[in-house]
């Protein structure tokens, strides 16, 4: 849904979900981990955190803020030998875009193009492994560097592309 319809209790709800889960997550895990001196712990963003999208604001919006708490996190508990990574799917085969709360899909028209939920799981299975910082769902996963701007250009290209963007 667009900014000016976005209704604050919605934006909320989904900033507890994106934001609050994840942080309550990775206290109650962390321990465990610094105790046993490494881990990795692997969040899900999202590529709408990474270019604005109409009518993905709010969702957005909370991935942005999560993409920011795991850098910290990856930042403090590497001291620890624990990795934190996020893991950057774009429109996955699934229900969820049925159920978006804060967010509706704005298409120009032209077919929204899903990946498979297995490819999300290869990333996830990727990130623990590699400890990579950021991972983009993809057949097989990629490393995503944020800070290569020509790289993250192609990918939010690609993934644009998917969603509808222009």
């Amino acid at each position: 849904m667009r900014i000016e319809e976005l209704a604050p209790c919605d934006l909320r709800a989904v900033f507890e979900l994106n934001v609050v889960a994840p942080l309550v997550a990775m206290q109650a895990v962390l321990p465990g981990l610094r105790e046993r001196g490494s881990g990795a712990i692997v969040n899900v963003s999202s590529l709408t955190s990474l270019r604005a999208f109409a009518g993905l604001g709010g969702y957005a919006a909370t991935k942005a803020a999560m993409n920011v708490l795991s850098g910290v996190a990856r930042a403090e508990f590497a001291t620890a030998g624990v990795a934190v990574s996020l893991v950057y799917p774009g429109v996955t085969a699934t229900e969820f875009h049925d159920h978006l709360r804060a967010s509706h899909l704005v298409s120009r028209g032209e077919p929204v193009r899903a990946v498979p939920p297995q490819w999300a799981a290869a990333a996830v299975a990727f990130a623990i492994e590699s400890g990579e910082a950021h991972v983009l769902v993809a057949d097989p996963p990629r490393v995503l560097d944020l800070g290569d701007a020509e790289s993250l250009s192609h990918f939010v290209a690609r993934a644009s592309h998917a969603l509808g963007s222009s």
